[in-house]
């Protein structure tokens, strides 16, 4: 039953295909009734939320509304928006996407060449513009499909075989919209001789360098007067727009030689492919199946602007080459730089004003000397400067030191020179100095013992020196001179001197007079510290008092033996219980039993019992020995897997119940399952070309190796203890490297 008083409404359900200047039917849902006087017209927009560009009389006709657009910019854009809308009453359907088809058109051209070997394929370029799918028919019946989702004109590419000469054109194409209008045609031209491009070299070249190209014939042979060219086109994956340059070419045995031409004006490397070209006979080969790369001529520009610093200040150059890596410039002053960039920078520090030009450049495409090109100058200002990488750096107290000097002023008679350090951003001490050639000698006076440590050489954080008559002073050089005085060792303050309970010695020493240090103990043992340690931890355990004293101390200028007693104090009065196992080797050779020590504090219960625990395998401790009172035990290790290594041990009390930390150990035995890599025999040995490092892994079943000798030259026994050890060799020997202590493995190592 209708509802009375409902307005009309109208839904597109279903638009046919639309194509220009014919009739598009599109199925439409109505409810309701509209007046006698209703119009229809269908309005178009380019899409969601955009304005309407179209509003087309339209009419119904069996539940259809039928319109035709014959505005060709409705084509255009890849679909459109329809709907219909009414004028008694007024109502409006919903929007509904459309694509506008055209008949279109379709062009016939040969893609690159019409020149083909015998029984070769001949490519086809079919240049369409149509929405829709196209279908093109040749007077000789064969079919091509071509479609796009790119609106507008499209190329695509086709084989066709061919075996004659005759013209193909398109006899009929049509799409979406019925017949296309067609054009164009291709005569295939056969080689009487086939010809094709077997290789190119090399595979990248440089502009104006040579190229070498192997090809093959087929049938007829070519006379002995034929000419040669090679056609090189710039390969830009569509062959669309193709630059191409021919050159002559002169044949060398079954190879054509000719030059990369300079009129492609390479600014940066590009892919070519080539086409032989014969006089005589007539004859051009196909696109060949590869590419190659050419680079611009080798060259080398400067391309950092000009700089002003003070003398002893570093100017960064740079220079960017073409060519192919790897890259050498020389300057004008024989200062080299190479690189395997394209991009390449390097440090200058000019003691005077200097001009630098690139004289000449060496890459891959060659060696050429260089014309006149860009200029960096470098502008030095008057003055003096240190110079770190020149004379001494490291000094000592009481001696002659030299350093050397950097300079572009005129000195006198009169001159005086000083060397400066600062300590605390002032100047501490100023040591008077004699010019001699480009270096300052002066000397460096012994401190009093009393002097302030604030004030000791340990502290200078930099140098400089000054002039007078007449009057220059250098920028400061930090950290990269030093003055060492004799060693000494003082008791830092937060060391820990009295112990309730067994542990490792908290006891620091700070270092005196510039290191690195020599420590030596009271046991006859050496410590070396690195670079300029200021403090020093000795390692030791604590379970009694004692009088703590090291034997010497040394740097590079001297020794003393007149080090400080430290007094040790352990007293456990008063102590919790509590259990300590005393620390043990973490790293000792396969046995069957360990040495255990430990030491209690406080008051345990009368029936209390230490058990002495340890597992070889995850988890799960297990009792090894139980015993009553504290002391050293031996017990034996638990039993694991064979090649286990790795043993964790800890103590437990049952009045009261306290359990220590774990302590793990791992145990080694002999060397076996040695393995090296890469594994080569005295017939098959492993090659390596000339300066390659060479790396050697090694790998033990049994942990680590202590040292690596092998029986090679030229390599050097490794210390540490690794689980696995990697050696290289920088230079290479003549003779194979076989390491004595594993499987051999036969190197071949070229001088």
């Amino acid at each position: 039953m209708p509802l009375f008083g409902q307005p009309p409404s109208i839904t597109i359900a279903y638009p046919e295909t639309a194509c220009l200047n014919a009739v598009q039917k599109i199925q439409v849902a109505i409810s309701g009734t509209y007046n006698p006087d209703n119009k229809f017209a269908v309005q178009v927009r380019k899409g969601e939320n955009q304005p309407v560009i179209s509003e087309i009389p339209a009419k119904l006709a069996d539940g259809k509304i039928e319109v035709v657009y014959s505005d060709s910019s409705l084509s255009i854009p890849p679909h459109v928006q329809v709907r219909v809308v009414t004028t008694s009453p007024k109502t409006e359907s919903n929007w509904y996407n459309v694509i506008i088809h055209t008949k279109g058109i379709v062009n016939l051209a040969a893609a690159d060449s019409d020149t083909i070997n015998p029984g070769e394929e001949l490519v086809l370029k079919f240049t369409t513009f149509s929405s829709s799918t196209a279908i093109v028919t040749l007077n000789d019946s064969s079919t091509f499909t071509t479609s796009s989702w790119v609106g507008g004109f499209f190329n695509t590419y086709h084989r066709k075989g061919v075996n004659v000469t005759t013209p193909f054109y398109i006899a009929h194409a049509e799409n979406t919209c019925g017949p296309m209008q067609v054009s164009g045609e291709v005569r295939a031209m056969i080689n009487p001789t086939a010809l094709r491009v077997l290789s190119v070299t090399p595979e990248a070249t440089c502009e104006g360098s040579e190229i070498r190209v192997s090809f093959s014939t087929s049938g007829p042979a070519l006379p002995p007067g034929a000419r040669y060219r090679l056609r090189i086109a710039v390969y830009d994956g569509d062959q669309v727009n193709v630059k191409s340059v021919e050159v002559p070419a002169r044949l060398e045995g079954n190879v054509l030689v000719a030059n990369f031409p300079a009129s492609f004006n390479l600014g940066w490397r590009g892919q070519y492919k080539l086409r032989i070209v014969t006089d005589n006979p007539s004859l051009l080969s196909p696109d060949m199946d590869f590419r190659f790369v050419a680079y611009p001529r080798a060259g080398a520009l400067i391309n950092t602007p000009g700089k002003t610093i003070e003398i002893g200040e570093k100017a960064v150059l740079g220079v960017a080459f073409s060519g192919i890596a790897p890259y050498s410039a020389t300057l004008q002053d024989g200062t080299v730089i190479a690189s395997r960039q394209m991009n390449a920078e390097i440090e200058l520090r000019p003691e005077k004003t200097t001009s630098y030009t690139v004289k000449s450049v060496t890459t891959g495409c060659g060696a050429d000397e260089l014309p006149p090109g860009r200029v960096m100058v470098v502008t030095v200002k008057p003055g003096i400067a240190m110079d770190p990488a020149g004379g001494e750096r490291e000094f000592c107290a009481g001696s002659v030191a030299r350093i050397k000097m950097l300079s572009n002023v005129d000195f006198n008679q009169n001159t005086t020179f000083t060397v400066n350090a600062i300590i605390d951003n002032k100047t501490a001490y100023s040591f008077p100095a004699t010019k001699s050639g480009d270096y300052l000698g002066f000397h460096i006076p012994v401190l009093a013992p009393d002097v302030d440590y604030s004030l000791s050489y340990d502290n200078i954080v930099a140098f400089y020196i000054s002039t007078a008559n007449p009057s220059y002073q250098s920028a400061p050089v930090g950290y990269q001179y030093t003055i060492r005085s004799k060693p000494d060792m003082v008791v830092l303050p937060h060391s820990v001197l009295t112990y309730n309970a067994p542990a490792a010695a908290f006891l620091w020493y700070g270092l005196r007079g510039g290191g690195p240090f020599e420590i030596e103990d009271s046991a006859g043992n050496i410590y070396k510290t690195e670079g300029a340690a200021a403090a020093w931890p000795p390692e030791f355990y604590v379970n009694k008092s004692r009088d703590f004293k090291l034997k010497s101390i040394s740097n590079a200028c001297s020794k003393n033996e007149v080090l400080p007693e430290v007094h040790i104090r352990f007293d456990t009065a008063g102590a919790a219980p509590g259990i300590y196992m005393q620390p043990m080797d973490k790293l000792i050779c396969r046995q069957d039993s360990v040495e255990i020590t430990f030491m209690k504090t406080g008051t345990f219960g009368p029936d209390n019992v230490f058990n002495i625990e340890g597992y070889a395998d995850c988890c799960t401790f297990q009792t090894l020995a139980t015993v009553r009172k504290d002391g050293t035990y031996k017990v034996r290790i638990p039993t694991g897997e064979p090649h286990v290594a790795y043993f964790k041990f800890r103590i437990s009390s049952t009045s009261p119940q306290l359990t220590t930390y774990p302590f793990e150990i791992q145990m080694q035995g002999p060397p076996s399952g040695l393995e090296i890599s890469p594994s080569g025999t005295a017939g098959s040995p492993v090659e390596y070309v000339q300066g390659q490092r060479v790396y050697l892994p090694l790998s033990s079943r049994e942990g680590g190796f202590s040292s690596v000798v092998y029986s090679a030259p030229g390599w050097k026994p490794l210390r540490g203890r690794p689980s696995t050890v990697s050696i290289f060799l920088t230079r290479s020997p003549i003779s194979a490297g076989t390491c004595r202590v594993l499987w051999p493995s036969f190197l071949h190592l070229p001088s």
